[in-house]
């Protein structure tokens, strides 16, 4: 889709897709935050440092709208549904 006035900017839309699949193998997707790196798209690279089995911090380098430069530093615990950081 265009936008009003712009001919070289788009939006993307996205939709929830379910996908059956075992438990054990869904969360450890899930909990592998080093795929931040191919499925976020700010992320050139991730490093993740773990401090114990559920808990630890990541660095992550990449580009703003492929422009602008960043690094970030982030926490992040891991529970039974995934993690939050």
């Amino acid at each position: 889709m265009r936008l009003p006035g712009r001919s070289d900017a788009r939006i993307a839309a996205a939709r929830d897709v379910l996908v059956a699949a075992p438990l054990e193998r869904t969360l450890a997707l899930v909990r592998d935050i080093e795929l931040l790196e191919p499925l976020e798209r700010k992320a050139r690279s991730v490093a993740v440092h773990p401090q114990g089995p559920d808990s630890g911090w990541y660095e992550i380098t990449g580009s703003l709208a492929r422009l602008v430069p960043w690094t970030g530093e982030f926490f992040y615990t891991q529970h039974e549904s995934g993690w939050h950081s």
